[in-house]
């Protein structure tokens, strides 16, 4: 479960970096945050299993 969390901290920090490069595309930003998105959910939906 902590690799899970790590990971997505490092997702959210490459995603901040890749904010901050105008010259990265919008596509490549949303494909950022998305993965980060469905990771959370995994990570959430895996606390609530292990927590029932």
């Amino acid at each position: 479960m902590q690799s899970l969390e790590a990971l997505a901290e490092i997702l959210d920090f490459v995603a901040g970096l890749v904010q901050k490069v105008p010259k990265k595309t919008n596509k490549v930003k949303a494909d950022l945050q998305n993965s980060t998105a469905r990771l959370w959910k995994q990570i959430a939906s895996a606390t609530k299993i292990n927590l029932s």
